[in-house]
């Protein structure tokens, strides 16, 4: 019965019959950023079918230079600038619902800042206000909807990078002005305080980082008015840096994730201030880049979030 069903299969004029692609565990979502003007859309990428769809486009506009990111079941855009003021508010996309709410504001205004999510809490770090480069950083408890100020930074930082590893905080670079910087700390929730880690080789700000495999991976970014293509490894254990495969071209001000042990890089800006619609998945096993569907849109400063498609699979069907 078998042979004969795959037989008619195979002399029916229908093409792939059974072929349909598996779906992912997670999807990647890209959101806000700028498309020549700020963009309210939300992106989502499968990698089974590597094709992008716009899941979500917001009445209005989120903020420039806000940062985004994930935690149980909500998107939280964080800072940024609207209508030319640097703001503290924060909102937050309900995937279950599709509907955009007011979370807790912060108690500093800023935009250009880091954000990361770890262990129940969302750290906001640093940025600009509307005169300095800020040293001061908070968490957010969603819980009780209240952000709580946290030891500041030794250095201050705007347009740096964050990253999560083995329950603590790191943050490295950042711009002041027109130049990189290369200082990292990092920051030990159980203590409350920031501690100098070994510096990068390359100053950089506008960058992307992501711990993986007990390993921080640095990418890209700008300094001194170049884009950079540069990759740097840090390595906790032992305190130091080391270099991996540079991008394909230099950018910055893009979205970064870790899908399915390989990293996304997604969108940015490249020389000229020209923005990029390009994605790159990086083989951290293979140290080597590769190109993934594009955007289809050019799209700087993006964000980009890693969600699990259970529970929210009806939210965003694939």
């Amino acid at each position: 019965m078998v042979i004969n069903i795959m037989k008619n299969l195979q002399m029916s004029n229908l093409e792939s019959p059974l072929a349909t692609a598996r779906l992912p565990a997670q999807v990647l979502l890209a959101v806000g950023g700028f498309q020549d003007l700020p963009a309210n859309a939300i992106e989502l990428y499968n990698v089974r079918t590597d094709c992008w769809r716009t899941v979500y486009n917001k009445d209005d506009l989120l903020p420039d230079y806000s940062r985004s990111v994930y935690h149980d079941g909500f998107i939280y855009c964080i800072g940024g600038i609207l209508d030319n003021l640097f703001v503290s508010s924060v909102t937050k996309f309900n995937l279950a619902t599709q509907i955009w709410e007011e979370a807790g504001s912060m108690l500093e205004a800023r935009a250009h800042l880091s954000v990361v999510a770890l262990n129940g809490f969302i750290y906001a770090l640093g940025g600009w206000n509307q005169n300095n480069a800020l040293r001061s950083a908070e968490r957010f408890e969603p819980s009780t909807n209240q952000w709580s100020g946290i030891a500041s930074m030794e250095h201050r930082r705007a347009n740096a990078a964050a990253a999560t590893l083995q329950g603590k905080v790191y943050i490295f670079g950042g711009l002041q002005l027109n130049m990189g910087i290369s200082s990292a700390e990092c920051y030990n929730p159980a203590t409350n305080q920031w501690a100098w880690i070994t510096p990068m080789a390359v100053p950089r700000g506008a960058m992307g980082a992501i711990g993986y495999n007990d390993q921080i991976f640095v990418i890209g970014g700008y300094n001194r008015g170049n884009r950079l293509a540069s990759v740097e490894i840090y390595n906790p254990a032992t305190m130091t840096w080391r270099m991996a495969a540079e991008m394909h071209y230099p950018c910055s001000n893009f979205g970064v994730a870790l899908l399915e042990e390989k990293l996304y890089v997604v969108g940015g800006i490249s020389r000229g201030e020209r923005q990029l619609s390009t994605v790159w998945c990086f083989d951290m096993q293979k140290n080597r880049w590769h190109v993934v569907k594009d955007l289809g849109v050019l799209h700087g400063a993006i964000s980009c979030c890693l969600v699990e498609r259970i529970p929210h699979a009806a939210a965003f069907t694939l």
